[in-house]
């Protein structure tokens, strides 16, 4: 991997390049308001809907955000056989250079969206485009941004050093490419971490919607409920195989999980879909017993609750 995605992977774009997909909305079926279509709703002058997900409403904001929990998390798994003995590593554990290669991912793995729109989780399997769409999409974004940045580069004058040719150039696209198979390929080795790793990313969109949304996100309880139903019971069997980015995630957001299924069920919200509606309260009925297990433990050995 060239040192720059290793360092500082959002150098290796033109600034302003992924910025491209800020007016590429996230999260549609539950922010744009009943009798109301997205392109009715006003945007602020970045193109950001008014109303969406705070840090997590278009497909820029949600890849940065990405990046960061796996910054944050995801190192506590780097050379952990936890995840190899799980399933969700093959072969071998995490290294540095995984590591590296991941958060390169998390920056890139949407961009397909940018050209064909995102698709909320549940309806995921209604996509009209292919797989083979995305992946094609996205080597033509990367390619172009890449293009943009050596060409600024050498417009400036820089160094022979640093200049971009096209054997450079060559090599950080497919730097960006392979990081990107990560997420599109089922077969890689790291697929199913990084999957792991999108759903910390759904539970803080749904935090968001809780926290900084509440009141402005037009249907949060749906929401927020969409997400806990679909995201927490394999966060705890993460956790319940010593993955430890999960464990620390629960740990420091655990009391706000706790919140956000109380607040949906005081709102009497029920999904119309009995399946979903079944699955959800499956999961809180999960949570409040691992909850349930921990004060226990708390009592038991004479320390304060772990909240």
């Amino acid at each position: 991997m060239l040192a720059i995605l290793r360092d500082s992977p959002l150098d290796a774009f033109r600034p302003g390049s992924l910025e491209k997909g800020i007016p590429a909305h996230r999260w549609e079926k539950y922010v744009v308001p009943k009798g109301t279509r997205v392109d009715e709703m006003e945007r602020d002058s970045q193109g950001r809907l008014l109303g969406e997900v705070p840090g997590d409403g278009n497909v820029f904001d949600h890849q940065i955000e990405q990046e960061r929990l796996i910054g944050n998390y995801g190192m506590f798994d780097v050379g952990s056989e936890a995840p190899v003995h799980a399933g969700y590593v093959k072969l071998r554990p995490i290294s540095r250079m995984d590591f590296f290669s991941l958060r390169v991912a998390a920056l890139v793995h949407d961009l397909g969206e940018i050209e064909h729109g995102d698709v909320v989780f549940d309806d995921k399997h209604t996509a009209k485009h292919t797989a083979q769409d995305e992946i094609a999409a996205t080597r033509k974004f990367v390619r172009k941004a890449l293009d943009e940045r050596a060409s600024r580069r050498n417009r400036e004058g820089f160094s022979e050093l640093v200049r971009e040719d096209s054997r450079r150039k060559r090599r950080l696209e497919r730097n960006v490419m392979n990081s990107y198979a990560i997420d599109h390929d089922k077969s890689h080795r790291l697929h199913a971490i990084f999957k792991l790793y999108e759903k910390y990313s759904y539970i803080s969109g749904a935090i968001a919607i809780y926290g900084g949304g509440k009141g402005t996100i037009a249907h949060s309880h749906y929401a927020v409920h969409n997400v806990l139903k679909n995201q927490i019971e394999a966060l705890m069997a993460a956790e319940e195989a010593g993955i430890q980015s999960a464990t620390l995630f629960l740990l420091e957001n655990g009391r706000t999980i706790t919140d956000m299924f109380d607040w949906v069920v005081a709102s009497g919200f029920r999904d119309d879909n009995a399946r979903y509606q079944t699955a959800f309260e499956r999961a809180e009925a999960l949570w409040k017993g691992r909850m349930e297990k921990i004060q226990s433990w708390c009592a038991e050995t004479g320390i304060p609750e772990i909240t």
